[in-house]
């Protein structure tokens, strides 16, 4: 089943009973990575615990395709839910998951990290349509879900921030949320003491913006996200990155 984006936060902080997959699927691996973690721990409090816990490659499984099958039907020595782990590319992972939709059951979380895949991959919709199955969608984060992880870090950590520096410091982030949280949270501990951070700042820790720059721009070009371009190549300018730059990006 398709989880709308409004849906996915509480979902993944109290996860229905009707599901006994979740597909987390997208281009963001840090974001995939990160919400795979959360739901994992949701359903086992040690997930180095072997007994209890399968972590299993799409490499691994083109060896031993079955191995998925005997953890799926595995029973957790310790607790009531056995937990799987899959990850993979989307390409990997398709057959095994189609082959194994069968085994799903009750007493065991399937937890899919399908990297590399698209909201029209065969995986995806395949998932999408299966009312066991919770898919997930991670992309890289827009402009103003940008801004509001840049707020909420700061306002945890009690750092005074205006809205522009906001805005300022969600320019010059990338497109993966694992990086773009290590990266805030370095200006959190950078102003711990102070309670207070300044555009300088800023450009000292997260150095040079130019190829975050050209990745956004490049993004919003190939995607028809026109709006936004005007602003962008203006910064591109001021930046002084070159027009052939840009084009051979």
């Amino acid at each position: 089943m398709k989880v709308s984006p409004g849906d996915v936060n509480s979902l993944l902080k109290n996860p229905s009973k009707e599901f006994f997959a979740y597909l987390l699927h997208g281009l963001d691996v840090g974001l995939i990575d990160e919400r795979a973690q959360k739901l994992a721990l949701l359903f086992s409090d040690d997930l180095e615990d072997p007994f209890s816990v399968s972590k299993l490659t799409g490499k691994e499984l083109q060896a031993n395709p079955v191995s998925l099958s005997d953890a799926l039907n595995s029973m957790a020595l310790f607790g009531s839910l056995k937990t799987v782990i899959l990850s993979g590319t989307a390409a990997e992972l398709t057959t095994l998951v189609k082959t194994n939709i069968d085994n799903l059951n009750a007493d065991c979380r399937l937890i899919i990290s399908a990297k590399e895949s698209t909201t029209r991959h065969s995986l995806v919709t395949m998932c999408d349509k299966h009312p066991k199955i919770a898919s997930i969608a991670c992309y890289p984060d827009e402009d103003k879900q940008l801004q509001k992880l840049v707020s909420e870090i700061m306002f945890k950590s009690q750092i005074n921030i205006s809205h522009d520096l906001v805005k300022y410091t969600s320019e010059k982030l990338g497109s993966n949320r694992a990086i773009n949280k290590s990266e805030i949270e370095k200006i959190a501990l950078y102003a711990a003491t102070t309670k207070k951070i300044n555009k300088e700042d800023i450009d000292i820790l997260l150095g040079d913006n130019s190829s975050h720059l050209l990745d956004k721009l490049i993004n919003n070009v190939f995607t028809g996200k026109t709006k936004g371009l005007g602003e962008l190549i203006s910064i591109a300018r001021s930046e002084s990155i070159q027009p052939i730059v840009i084009i051979r990006s």
